[in-house]
């Protein structure tokens, strides 16, 4: 035997005020939880926003040391501090090209033996990664432009070598000074 229940009105305006009461309060929460997901990400921009301006800060120094490096050309003066990673002068040295009877027997940033009214513009300097950038630097010697490569990586750690180290030189076409390395080896 079924019975129905029957609510009087004040009963069901108690349910429907309840019920109304739960969803305006779950609304709230959803409103909450948006409003602090876009907090959220308001923030993740900010902290991007942070990174590329430390990036920035890091290629800064890896611009400088690339115009030392062409500086010493344009000037003909020798390079006042060492500008290679430990790692690619630990891959020279086991290739023999360090070796200063039977070295490289050219200048890798210029890929020359003679240099003279050199120019330079640093054309392209972009993050590759943490701790590692690209450049490409459009130079001129003895008339003749060339376009070269390099990789750069930020060394810490070494009390010897600290900052931004060329990783990798070469001219646009050619190999570059690690692949003359794995070649020498072989």
């Amino acid at each position: 035997m079924n019975k129905r229940m029957w609510l009087s009105p004040m009963a069901l305006a108690a349910i429907a005020l309840a019920t109304a009461s739960c969803n305006a309060s779950a609304r709230e929460e959803d409103s909450d939880e948006r409003e602090q997901s876009s907090e959220e990400a308001a923030d993740d921009r900010d902290e991007a926003v942070d990174k590329s301006a430390a990036a920035e800060v890091d290629l800064s120094e890896a611009r400088a040391l690339i115009e030392e490096i062409y500086d010493s050309l344009v000037n003909e003066e020798p390079m006042q501090s060492e500008v290679m990673s430990p790692d690619l002068t630990r891959t020279l040295e086991r290739s023999g090209m360090m070796d200063p009877e039977m070295g490289l027997g050219f200048d890798p940033f210029c890929a020359c033996q003679d240099f003279g009214n050199v120019s330079y513009e640093i054309t392209r300097l972009e993050p590759a990664g943490e701790g590692r950038a690209t450049a490409e630097v459009a130079m001129t010697n003895l008339g003749e432009r060339r376009v070269f490569r390099l990789d750069l990586v930020e060394v810490s750690g070494d009390p010897v070598v600290e900052g931004w180290r060329v990783d990798d030189v070469g001219a646009e076409g050619e190999q570059t000074l690690r692949e003359m390395a794995a070649a020498a080896s072989r």
